[in-house]
């Protein structure tokens, strides 16, 4: 991660990584873009924080034309805490209803009078 990008201050140490996936992707039709995804795991939880607010106080992100956007991992724990929402989601849907999650976890109806 570069650090010029998040314009982050100077640190006692550099960002270190404990690995960097990037996941395989489907064959492109020719002349065909896709998006870039890749995996990060830090040494540090404290420079994961760093990263995570550095890029929510800087707002867009780039490299040179690329767009980069970072978004938080998401535990076993909330995935489980969210699909429990599932069966009310897709009655809702089926019904026409407005709804949503708020993060992490928190479920919210919006109907109209």
């Amino acid at each position: 991660m570069d650090s010029k990008i998040l314009d982050l201050p100077p640190s006692v140490h550099p960002l270190g990584m404990e690995r960097v996936l990037a996941p395989l992707r489907r064959r492109l039709l020719p002349g065909q873009v896709a998006h870039r995804a890749f995996v990060v795991t830090f040494l540090r939880y404290q420079d994961t924080v760093r990263i995570l607010s550095a890029a929510q106080a800087k707002g867009e992100l780039k490299y040179g034309d690329a767009r980069i956007m970072i978004f938080p991992d998401l535990s076993l724990i909330l995935h489980k805490r969210r699909m429990a929402f599932s069966p009310l989601k897709r009655l809702l849907r089926q019904a026409g209803s407005a709804y949503g999650l708020l993060l992490p976890d928190d479920f919210v109806d919006v109907h109209q009078n």
